[in-house]
C-alpha cells in the first residue's frame, strides 16, 4: 500500500494536531522528518512534504502517557504505568479526538476562550487567576507543545462536562487527567475531575460507590493546592451531600462556593438541588432562579428548575418549559428523567409518563429498565395504573431476586401499590446499604403513600434529611 504524502504545511500540521508556526518549530528544534523538493534555481521556494509513516514513527509511544488518578479506579493498570518519555510531542493515537475537539468545539467556546488560550501560550506564566484565591501557582509553559496541548485539553474537558452526556463526562475525565499528568500541581485541573466524577454517576454507569470517593478526593487535592477554588467547594459539597449525606458540612461548601464567586453557577446549581432534596423549596428556587440568570441557555439548570416549580406545585408550568428544553437537547436522559417524574404530581399523566421512563432507558442504554417499561404499558393498555404497576415491580423483581439487597426502585413500586410493609422494610435495607438514591426519597412522587407514616419519617432523619413541613407550612410556601 503506497505510504500517504502530506503536502503542505497545513496537511503536516493537521496531521500532528498542531499549528503551522508549531510544526516549523518541530522540525527545526525536534528533528520532525519533512521534505522538500528539489527546485531549479529562480523557480521559487521548494514546496513542503512528509510521509505519514514517518511521521508516526517519530511520534512517541501512545503508551506512555500516565494517568495517576485512574489507577484508583482500575489498580491494576498502576503496575503497568511507564514515564512518559517525551512529554512535549504530540499522540498519534488522539488524532481523530484532537481534530473533532478543533472542528466541532473550539467554534462553539467562542472568543472568549480563544483569548485565554492566548493569554495561557502568550504569558508563558499561569492560567488566569481566580479572585480571592490564597494561593495561585499553576504554571504551564507557554513555549512548547506540552503547553499548548495543556490548556486545550483544560478548555475542552471544561466545555465537555457542560454538555452532560455520558461520552463527554467520559472524554472531560480523560482530559483533565490528562493536564493532571503533566501539571500536578495545576489545581483547577482537579476541580473539573472533581466535579466530573460527581456526575458520571448520574449521567453514566459509573457506581456511586467509585464516583464519589473519587471526586471527593480530587476535590480535597484542588483544595489543598488553592483554597480559592470555588468549583472545587461546589464539587466537595455535592459530594458531601448526596455521597455522604451530611447536609451541614455540604451546605457550608456551597456557601464557601459562592462566597468566592458569587458569579458560580454550578456553586448555586448544586446548592439549589441540596435545598430541592430538602424540600426547601423557596430557597432552591431562589439559588435556581441565580444560576439560571448566570447561564440562562444551560439545559441542566433550567431542568433542575422546572422539577423545583413542578414539586413546588406548579406541575403545568413546570412541564412545559422541560418540553419546550426537550425540543433543543432532546437526547438528556436527566430530562427525560425529570419530566417522567413531573408527570406523577397530581393529576397524573400515566401514558407521558411511561414514554418518558421509555425514552430515558434509551439513552442510559439500560435493557433492565426498557423491559421494565415495556411491561408496564403494556398491563397499562390492558388494564389500568395498578396492574401497571404491579407488572413492572414483577420483572424488576426477576432481575433482582435477592430479598436482601432489593433495588430502590422495587421499594418505590411498593409503595406506589399500597404494598407499605414492604416498602418500609425495603426502605431500611436501602439504608443499611447506604443506597445513593435514598437521598431523594421525600421528593419521589411513588413513595407518596407511605409518607405520613411514622416509620418513614424515622428513615427520613437517618438520612440527614429535615423532617417533611406540615401541610399548613407546604400550602404557606407555595404561595
Amino acid at each position: 500500500m503506497a505510504d500517504e504524502i502530506l503536502h503542505g504545511w497545513n496537511a503536516i500540521s493537521e496531521f500532528l494536531s498542531c499549528d503551522v508556526r508549531t510544526a516549523k518549530r518541530w522540525e527545526q528544534l525536534r528533528g520532525l522528518p519533512v521534505r522538500r523538493t528539489r527546485r531549479t534555481p529562480g523557480e521559487g521556494r521548494a514546496n513542503v512534504y512528509a510521509l505519514a509513516s514517518e511521521l508516526k514513527a517519530w511520534l512517541p509511544p501512545v503508551n506512555t502517557l500516565p494517568e495517576p488518578l485512574s489507577a484508583v479506579e482500575h489498580p491494576q493498570h498502576k503496575e503497568n504505568s511507564s514515564p512518559i518519555s517525551s512529554i512535549d510531542a504530540p499522540r498519534a493515537s488522539r488524532k481523530v479526538a484532537r481534530l473533532r475537539w478543533r472542528r466541532l468545539v473550539l467554534p462553539l467556546i467562542g472568543v472568549a476562550s480563544a483569548i485565554v488560550v492566548l493569554m495561557l501560550l502568550g504569558t508563558g506564566s499561569d492560567f488566569p487567576a481566580k479572585k480571592n484565591s490564597d494561593k495561585l501557582n499553576h504554571p504551564l509553559p507557554s513555549a512548547s507543545p506540552r503547553g499548548m496541548q495543556a490548556s486545550e485539553l483544560y478548555l475542552r474537558g471544561s466545555y465537555l462536562f457542560e454538555q452532560r452526556t455520558p461520552e463527554a463526562l467520559q472524554q472531560a475525565k480523560l482530559d483533565f487527567q490528562s493536564v493532571i499528568a503533566t501539571n500536578p500541581d495545576f489545581a483547577p485541573a482537579y476541580a473539573g475531575l472533581a466535579k466530573t466524577y460527581d456526575l458520571l454517576c448520574e449521567y453514566s454507569t459509573l457506581p456511586a460507590t467509585q464516583a464519589y470517593p473519587l471526586a471527593r478526593q480530587s476535590a480535597l487535592h484542588a483544595i489543598a493546592l488553592d483554597r480559592g477554588l470555588p468549583d472545587a467547594h461546589a464539587a466537595l459539597g455535592y459530594e458531601q451531600f448526596f455521597g455522604e449525606w451530611d447536609a451541614l458540612r455540604a451546605e457550608a461548601e456551597f456557601k464557601q462556593a459562592i462566597a468566592l464567586d458569587a458569579n458560580s453557577s454550578l456553586a448555586h446549581l448544586w446548592y439549589g438541588s441540596m435545598l430541592l432534596h430538602q424540600r426547601r423549596f423557596a430557597e432552591s428556587l431562589s439559588q435556581l432562579n441565580q444560576a439560571q440568570l448566570l447561564k440562562p441557555d444551560s439545559a441542566g439548570v433550567l431542568g433542575l428548575r422546572a422539577y423545583a416549580l413542578g414539586l413546588s406545585g406548579k406541575r403545568d408550568q413546570a412541564m412545559d418549559v422541560v418540553q419546550d428544553i426537550l425540543t433543543r437537547v432532546p437526547d438528556s436522559a436527566p430530562l427525560h428523567f425529570t419530566l417522567a417524574q413531573l408527570c406523577l404530581q397530581q393529576p397524573r399523566d400515566i401514558p407521558l409518563y411511561l414514554d418518558q421512563m421509555r425514552r430515558f432507558a434509551e439513552l442510559r442504554r439500560s435493557e433492565q429498565m426498557l423491559a421494565v417499561v415495556r411491561a408496564g404499558d403494556l398491563a397499562y393498555r390492558r388494564a389500568d395504573e395498578q396492574a401497571m404497576w404491579q407488572a413492572m415491580l414483577e420483572v424488576e423483581r426477576q432481575f433482582h431476586p435477592d430479598t436482601n439487597h432489593p433495588t430502590y426502585f422495587i421499594a418505590a413500586l411498593e409503595a406506589a401499590q399500597g404494598m407499605n410493609d414492604f416498602a418500609l422494610r425495603d426502605l431500611h435495607l436501602l439504608l443499611r446499604d447506604h443506597n445513593e438514591m435514598m437521598v431523594g426519597i421525600e421528593i419521589d412522587a411513588l413513595l407518596s403513600p407511605i409518607r405520613k407514616d411514622p416509620r418513614f419519617s424515622s428513615i427520613v432523619s437517618q438520612v440527614g434529611l429535615p423532617p417533611l413541613p406540615s401541610p399548613m407550612e407546604t400550602a404557606t410556601e407555595n404561595h
